[in-house]
């Protein structure tokens, strides 16, 4: 489908809105102590837009490869553009008739060279140079960066994190065995507190699903147990119908599996019931504190 001028011009608009809160975000994190109780919330704010930058890059990439009808020869020199400022004082120079027209084949190809290298430029400097640069707690980056992408509706939107959660499991992993000496080795092996698969389907309504991924988002899936001692608190809360439970508690383990990819050995087959008091009545008072901010839950008998 043809690419009009004024809609490359706004999606390349929001790329530079992007750009620019990325850059100083970084400017700050990369001077503040690593002491810093805000370190690690300015850290994953900075890791989100970045994310969010070279995500949009790569839309912005395959929507205008998408735009070109005749693929064409693009001269080197189109890699001079190695920055979206470069892009930008370029194209206000080129000759076009008005922003509504469509851009033609012989442009398009070259907006596509140029984001295309601008966009594997961002992504090597952000894994190979920014990221050596920083101290990373996998554990607490992975639960800030979950909250964030709770907000973001598109399954495709998330491929970029979801990535780079990968790529934190994997490399925390190796400083766990003596790599890496430039990193903290924070991140447990055996944790499950990673971005869960995901699905299309829940055992919960809406309204309960909310309340469930707040308590995983707030706690942590570090371990079995804690899987149980949620379903516990939404089960003691009378969220569930007595007439369901069964069922509902069937499909919840099978959900749980499905998301974390447990199988073999990690594989759920039953929820345990000797759990810390003090916990659940922890999770309790969080129940009624959760009620009294977003309403009241439905319940049932």
């Amino acid at each position: 489908m043809p690419m009009k001028l004024s809609s490359f011009l706004f999606d390349f608009g929001c790329l530079k809105e992007i750009e620019l809160v990325s850059d100083e975000q970084f400017s700050i994190i990369n001077n503040l102590p690593i002491e810093s109780p805000d370190y690690d919330l300015k850290l994953s704010e900075w890791l989100f837009n970045e994310l969010r930058l070279i995500s949009e890059l790569k839309k912005l990439k395959e929507k205008i490869n998408k735009s070109i009808q005749t693929k064409q020869y693009v001269p080197t020199e189109i890699l001079s553009l190695n920055s979206l400022d470069d892009v930008y004082f370029w194209i206000i120079n080129v000759e076009y008739e008005g922003e509504w027209n469509e851009i033609d084949d012989a442009l398009l190809n070259k907006l596509f060279a140029a984001i295309s290298y601008i966009y594997k430029q961002r992504l090597n400097q952000f894994y190979n140079e920014k990221l050596i640069l920083l101290k990373i707690n996998s554990a607490n980056i992975q639960k800030l960066l979950y909250s964030k992408m709770l907000a973001i509706e598109k399954k495709g939107e998330k491929e970029i994190l979801n990535d780079f959660i990968k790529y934190l499991k994997d490399f925390y992993a190796d400083a766990n065995i003596g790599h890496h000496e430039n990193i903290d080795g924070s991140f447990n092996n055996e944790s499950n507190n990673i971005l869960p698969k995901e699905l299309d389907w829940s055992p919960f309504s809406e309204d309960l699903l909310k309340f469930y991924l707040f308590l995983e988002l707030k706690y942590g899936t570090n371990s079995k147990s804690d899987f149980s001692a949620y379903w516990q608190c939404i089960s003691d809360n009378e969220l569930i119908s007595k007439k369901t439970i069964g069922r509902i508690r069937q499909r919840f383990i099978d959900w749980i599996n499905e998301r974390f990819e447990f199988k073999n050995d990690s594989l759920i087959t039953k929820l345990q019931t000797n759990l810390s008091a003090d916990f659940l009545d922890g999770l309790d008072e969080e129940f009624f504190q959760y009620e009294l901010v977003n309403g009241k839950l439905q319940k049932f008998t």
